[in-house]
Order: structure tokens, then C-alpha cells, then sequence
């Protein structure tokens, strides 16, 4: 079994352990382990399909994504929940109508996982030999190098445009899918061309911590616009969330700002 090989079979007796983990009881880690496993496995299948055409990515995917898209769906309340408690515990704000009412909506959205868990553990064995062939004798060490560089090269272009809510955080998904493959490929190698992995990891991580905010600020108006929560009631919220956006937004350019080639980039001003 060759080192590519090995990693995407770790990676699919991940991803069920999580669906495992899920379908005995929803939590916040089983739902971050079941994210994560989905997300190292679609990033082995980019690097699959950027070299061979003829990979039928959508159709390999598919069964990954219906479990992962179930699953923010529960997550998204979880951050909202969590942000919310931790900013009104600080400013003495309160919240327990909002809480409620974004508990409820979780309770709602538990049948659909724990309904898709069980149909993804009921298909069977995860890891595929087919695909565990054409990684055996289809990917090459070149290609994987030529993976992370296409890859490096889209941050870069992406690090030089105006930095919107979908530009931040496509970023943050290509430094994931780079750091997942380069750590992967060079094992505890620390630096690469994009730059250290450490630094990678801190800034996806932090761009993550800010997109958690904006996912927060999009769930509570959704509420207002939905008419289940009163626009008076959540606008405090709404206020103290765009603060706290604003704030994380900062320190995330920041982490940016300290890997290689972002160092003299717009990305450290804007």
C-alpha cells in the first residue's frame, strides 16, 4: 500500500468512526470529527481529479457531501448558540429568548442527520479499491507537487482581490485542502512554498474562528427574515456580532499576513 493509499484509508475509517460517533449521539465534536474526516477526503479527490479527467468527481463525492451538508446544518445552530452565549455573558445581555428559539430549530434538524448517518454507515464498506487503484498506479509524486502548487497559485490570486466574506473564506478552504496535502505528502515537514505549515494552520484556523461570526450573524437573520424572531429582539445580538466580526477579521489577515509569499501582499492592509 503505497503512503497515499494508506492516508486516504485512515481517512475513510475516520469518517466512520465519526458517522458512528454521530448516529449514537449528535454533539459538537462528533459533528467537527465527521466535518473534518469529509473534508481531508475531498481534498484526496481534488488532488485525484486535477491530473485525471476522466474521475468522476461529483458522482465519488456525492455520499460524503449529503452527510457533511446535514451536518453543518446542525453546526451552524451549535456556533450561533455558542457565540451567542459567550457574547452575552460578557456585555450582560439577554438572550434567552434568541437561545430558545435557536434550540428548538437544532432539535428540528436532528432527525435529518441521525436519518443520513445511517443510510451512509448502511452502504457499506467506505473505502473504495477502485479509487485505491488509480492512486496506486495513476498518481505520481509530480502530481502531487503540481497539486499544491495549482493550489498555492489560486490563493495567491485570490490573496490580491478586494477581501469579501466569499474571498476570505474560499482562502481559508484552499489553505485547509493545501495544509491537509502538504502535511500528508511531507509528513512533519515544517516548511513548503507556501510557507510553514504552522503558519498555514494558525491562519486557516483563525480565518475559521471569523467565518464562524458571519455564519452566526447570517443564522439570526434568517430568523428576523423568517418572522420567527422579532427584528428589536435580535438587534443587540446582530450589533455585538458585527463587532466581534470585525475584530476576528482583523486578526485573521494578520495570520495571513505571516505566510511566505502573503508577507508584501494588500492582505496585511486591507
Amino acid at each position: 500500500m503505497t503512503p497515499l493509499e494508506a492516508y486516504y484509508h485512515a481517512r475513510c475509517e475516520e469518517y466512520e468512526e465519526a458517522l458512528r460517533s454521530v448516529l449514537h449521539r449528535i454533539s459538537p465534536e462528533a459533528i467537527h470529527s465527521l466535518r473534518v474526516a469529509v473534508k481531508k477526503i475531498r481534498a484526496l479527490f481534488d488532488l485525484i481529479n486535477k491530473p485525471l479527467s476522466a474521475f468522476e468527481f461529483k458522482k465519488t463525492f456525492a455520499p460524503f457531501k449529503e452527510a457533511f451538508k446535514a451536518a453543518a446544518a446542525i453546526r451552524n445552530l451549535d456556533i450561533t448558540i455558542t457565540l451567542i452565549k459567550k457574547l452575552a455573558d460578557k456585555h450582560d445581555s439577554n438572550t434567552t429568548e434568541i437561545l430558545s428559539l435557536l434550540k428548538k430549530k437544532k432539535r428540528e434538524r436532528i432527525p435529518e442527520l441521525k436519518h443520513v448517518t445511517s443510510i451512509a454507515l448502511s452502504r457499506g464498506n467506505i473505502f473504495s479499491e477502485e479509487i485505491a487503484e488509480i492512486m496506486r498506479t495513476s498518481i505520481a509524486e509530480q502530481d502531487i507537487l503540481n497539486f499544491l502548487e495549482h493550489v498555492r497559485l489560486e490563493i495567491e490570486d485570490i490573496a490580491a482581490k478586494h477581501p469579501s466574506v466569499e474571498n476570505m473564506h474560499t482562502t481559508r478552504k484552499l489553505l485547509k485542502q493545501y495544509f491537509y496535502i502538504a502535511a500528508m505528502h511531507g509528513g512533519s515537514a515544517e516548511q513548503t512554498a507556501l510557507g510553514p505549515l504552522g503558519a498555514i494552520n494558525t491562519a486557516q484556523h483563525l480565518l475559521g474562528c471569523w467565518h464562524d461570526v458571519v455564519i452566526a450573524h447570517g443564522v439570526l437573520g434568517e430568523l428576523v427574515a423568517s418572522d420567527a424572531l422579532e427584528k428589536k429582539i435580535a438587534a443587540p445580538v446582530l450589533d455585538l456580532l458585527q463587532d466581534e466580526e470585525e475584530r476576528r477579521r482583523t486578526k485573521a489577515r494578520n495570520a495571513l499576513a505571516e505566510i511566505s509569499f502573503l508577507n508584501d501582499n494588500e492582505v496585511a492592509s486591507n
